[in-house]
């Protein structure tokens, strides 16, 4: 069994650049003892899943349910994202502030300040739970 080799063709602007990484995309089709190799392609580096909420937390207010389906994060993984990221900015001057959730249907406005939002309301118990916000200034 053989390898063939190729050339890839980098283009200059990504040839000496730091914050642009390249990544291999490949199609292998192991057909006896051919493999047929994809292009290359500019990937730009985005940071962790932490970075990334600490970004998007820094430029707006969001809730506990447009990050989780933004991220795609289970209930407890985001949480624990969440607690980490409040520990990690405050070295910086930056503090993670919480609005508590509400009620839609009452307006009833929870006092606790969970990083989940509760299951229902305790006045008139509905489901249609908002919140909480999160933003970091």
């Amino acid at each position: 069994m053989g390898f063939s080799h190729g050339t890839l063709n980098v283009p200059d602007e990504l040839k000496n650049n730091v914050s642009t990484g390249c990544a291999l995309v490949c199609g292998a089709a192991f057909l006896g003892s051919s493999v047929m190799v994809g292009t290359i392609r500019a990937v730009k580096r985005i940071g962790t899943r932490r970075e990334q909420i600490t970004t998007r937390l820094r430029e707006s207010v969001v809730d506990f349910q447009q990050l989780r389906q933004d991220f795609e994060l289970t209930v407890g993984t985001l949480e624990e994202d969440l607690r980490h990221i409040e520990r990690s900015v405050r070295p910086r001057g930056e503090r993670l502030h919480i609005e508590t959730a509400r009620c839609v249907a009452c307006d009833f406005q929870f006092t606790k300040r969970a990083l989940h939002p509760p299951g229902r309301c305790p006045r008139c118990r509905e489901r249609r739970i908002a919140g909480p916000w999160f933003r970091i200034r």
